[in-house]
């Protein structure tokens, strides 16, 4: 995170989360991708986002899965972000 200054000074705040802390499932996925977020973590919003950078879909993390059926086969990345919009981690999938 990054974090502008009156002053116009910048610092970085680093948030490290371990890679067990979000489990997506099956993968790869045909119709839903389930998933499994540490009960620690305040996951809000799960954005997928094709191999170009293109937001496919915004999902609230409400539920544990995330409806993927409309999708073409392919690669993807699902950035989860904090109620401050604030990306926590990214993880990969794939959808066939």
């Amino acid at each position: 995170m990054h974090i502008v200054h009156k002053d116009g000074g910048v610092s970085v705040n680093t948030i490290t989360i371990p890679e067990n802390a979000i489990r997506l499932y099956p993968n790869p996925a045909t119709g839903v991708l389930n998933v499994d977020i540490a009960s620690d973590l305040k996951v809000t919003t799960a954005k997928v986002v094709d191999m170009q950078g293109k937001v496919i879909l915004t999902a609230p993390m409400n539920g544990k899965s995330i409806d993927i059926q409309h999708l073409n086969s392919g690669m993807y990345a699902v950035d989860f972000l904090n109620a401050d919009g604030v990306k926590l981690t990214t993880r990969k999938f794939v959808k066939q």
